[in-house]
């Protein structure tokens, strides 16, 4: 009897065995690909939204840099207005040439820093 308990115990607790480990086994490779997957995008994401960041800050940082010198090119074209005028009025424009220079100096230097 005992014979054939061992006979039909052993390969049934075997076939048991081997369902549940089939059932239980960890994700398999598509699932853990999909995951690595998930993880890089969520990762490039993050990535491209600090690279914005810096893209943005880097965009106000230049238009601050710019606005002096935009202000001097104001400076200077008015400059350059009133010289022509009188010059066209036969008025002196000396004084006024250099004041233009010193501003074009100015904004030279600006440029460069």
């Amino acid at each position: 009897m005992t014979r054939k308990f061992n006979i039909f115990f052993w390969p049934t607790v075997l076939a048991i065995t081997l369902i549940i480990a089939g059932c239980d086994s960890g994700p398999s490779s598509l699932e853990l690909a999909a995951q690595r997957l998930e993880e890089q995008r969520t990762i490039d994401q993050k990535e491209r939204a600090a690279l914005v960041e810096q893209m943005k800050a880097a965009a106000v940082a230049q238009e601050k840099k710019q606005e002096p010198i935009n202000k001097l090119q104001i400076q200077i074209d008015a400059l350059d207005q009133q010289i022509n005028d009188a010059r066209s009025k036969g008025k002196d424009w000396r004084a006024l040439e250099k004041t233009q220079e010193a501003l074009e100096v100015q904004k030279y230097e600006l440029q460069r820093q």
